[in-house]
């Protein structure tokens, strides 16, 4: 019995010596650099996949980093954790910013003509300004290695560009939306049958809303979000069945 319980307390006390040494090595790490209200994180992203404690590594990442949460009213309301007023939601923005860039012609604005109705007869203009003036405020892009993901769901027609039938290797695709990624790819499965897995967060704007559970979601908690400001280039590196990998660029 005591040989156990040395053994464990052994164990234990080894776990929590890495721990902090993990998060001092984070810590040290870290030298911010603003470019007039963009931020440069120079350390990767945590790939929180697979982590039973996802939401507190991505936290403490976000801590030993000084990254602040965005809980504004308009990034809570395009997060869908909070109806802060506006006269659409996020999809319906999205919708409007698709169309108004390909035109009314395109496929996004005659397949989504039944669910969404006419640009005209969306007031999406307060949610975009506002959602603009919190990127410009403060925004922070990370190193080339960090990788988010993505799902799409047959639904959202402005995501039509992203199915697997759709898209060859070296496309280059151009996004007119803005775009709520995660650190954990199983939550970005719960949100649609094809998975985006996309590099390149050193090319654009990023806003990081608050870890919490988004309404209707599923069973997986604390949304681990990086919501990436529209108007990017993503170049295809590679598609089969069901994941496309993507390559952001700026446009």
């Amino acid at each position: 019995m005591q040989a156990n319980g040395y053994f464990s307390f052994v164990t234990i006390f080894a776990k929590r010596r890495k721990t902090r040494q993990i998060q001092s090595a984070i810590v040290a790490s870290v030298m911010p650099l603003n470019f007039n209200g963009r931020t440069m994180i120079q350390t990767t992203l945590p790939n929180t996949s697979n982590d039973s404690s996802g939401s507190n590594t991505f936290s403490l990442y976000l801590k030993a980093n000084s990254i602040a949460i965005n809980s504004s009213d308009a990034v809570t309301h395009y997060q869908c954790s909070k109806n802060n007023g506006y006269e659409v939601n996020d999809s319906q923005l999205n919708f409007c910013l698709e169309v108004e860039a390909e035109g009314n012609q395109s496929k996004c604005a005659i397949d989504g003509l039944s669910t969404f109705g006419s640009v005209a007869d969306l007031n999406h203009n307060t949610l975009l300004d506002d959602l603009e003036s919190e990127f410009k405020a403060q925004s922070f892009f990370f190193d080339s290695k960090s990788i988010v993901y993505k799902g799409i769901s047959s639904d959202k027609p402005y995501y039509n560009k992203f199915t697997p039938s759709a898209c060859s290797v070296g496309d280059i695709i151009d996004i007119y939306t803005f775009f709520s990624t995660t650190v954990s790819k199983e939550r970005a499965k719960n949100y649609g049958s094809v998975l985006l897995k996309i590099q390149g967060l050193d090319k654009v704007n990023c806003i990081i809303p608050p870890i919490t559970t988004i309404p209707g979601s599923g069973e997986l908690t604390d949304e681990q979000e990086v919501l990436i400001n529209r108007g990017f280039k993503a170049k295809v590196l590679s598609v089969n069945s069901y994941e496309i990998h993507l390559q952001l660029e700026q446009a």
